[in-house]
């Protein structure tokens, strides 16, 4: 997964289930690494309680 925010209000990604807290430097590709196991849905958001948030579904 590999994020970038254009926007100055998404500074870092957060995915709970996982204890990853990535910063997001402004225009900037950011590698995210990492094995889902269990789980079929990971959800993601930004720092401010999820206002922009999504889900990673595994296939």
């Amino acid at each position: 997964m590999s994020p970038s925010t254009t926007f100055e209000n998404i500074s870092e990604v957060i995915l709970e289930e996982l204890n990853i807290n990535k910063k997001l430097p402004l225009n900037q590709e950011v590698e995210i690494t990492f094995n889902v196991e269990g789980s079929n849905e990971l959800v993601f958001g930004c720092h401010m309680d999820k206002m922009f948030s999504g889900k990673i579904i595994k296939n």
